[in-house]
């Protein structure tokens, strides 16, 4: 995540992208789906038309760095204990710096440091068409207010980022997050995720409530989920995913 220079000691100073390319878990090919539709294997799970192709999409939250799996490890055991097939997409994997430190999940991802709303809205549609993903998990905007951007400028962002998206795979299902907490700005956190719901309802997409019930106690350093953060934030991922199936 990019800070501004006086915040630079909340967080990590890695800024490296991880882009080997890395499986982990057996969640099947990260090449073309293999011959079911989105819905097929959205309403399945995974379990019919090939796996479950997932792209969590985001700024350091999301792509995690050295010593911290981020929440993509949680959430890959909560889907396949729940008996999914899942296969992450993305155009790199494991964490900032590195690999994750449990390397028995799909570490793809598309989680890039410090990225604002609009650095990924002008790269979504090549992503999404290149990965092809049923499902897209949005946790973006953390950085857009950290660089003093209006929280209903960073909505209408993230409007046209959905947007973007749909251009890259017209049938892709997105779930949108009500950011979590951090020290550093809570109020303008609660101004955008008050927005939230209106965007949402303007481009017909889920909503996941990844504030609520978590507390900066969830954090390492005042802006990244510690371990406790990352299970909170899977569980609320996988409970959103598993909706998307009736």
């Amino acid at each position: 995540m990019r800070l501004r220079p006086s915040l630079m000691s909340l967080t990590s100073p890695l800024l490296a992208l991880a882009l080997a390319a890395c499986g982990g878990g057996g969640g099947g090919s990260d090449g073309a789906p293999a011959g079911g539709s989105t819905a097929e294997r959205v309403a399945s799970c995974g379990t019919s038309g090939g796996a479950l192709r997932i792209m969590p999409m985001g700024d350091s939250i999301t792509e995690g760095d050295t010593g911290h799996n981020s929440y993509r490890r949680d959430l890959w055991m909560n889907l396949v204990g729940a008996g999914c097939q899942v296969n992450f997409v993305g155009s790199h994997s494991g964490v900032s710096g590195g690999s994750a430190p449990n390397a028995d999940f799909d570490q793809d991802n598309e989680g890039h440091w410090g990225w604002r709303t609009d650095e990924m809205s002008a790269q979504a549609a090549g992503y999404v068409s290149g990965a092809a993903p049923d499902i897209v998990l949005i946790h973006l905007g953390t950085n857009d207010l950290f660089q003093g951007e209006n929280p209903a400028g960073v909505a209408q962002e993230l409007g046209g980022l959905i947007d973007n998206i749909r251009a890259g795979k017209g049938d892709v299902r997105i779930v949108l997050a009500k950011i979590i907490p951090n020290v550093v700005d809570p109020g303008a956190v609660a101004a955008l995720n008050a927005q939230i719901d209106g965007i949402a309802a303007s481009r017909g997409v889920s909503v996941v409530d990844q504030s609520a019930g978590f507390s900066t106690g969830d954090l390492y350093d005042g802006v990244h989920p510690n371990a406790t953060g990352e299970s909170k934030l899977a569980a609320r991922w996988a409970q959103a995913i598993q909706a998307l199936r009736s």
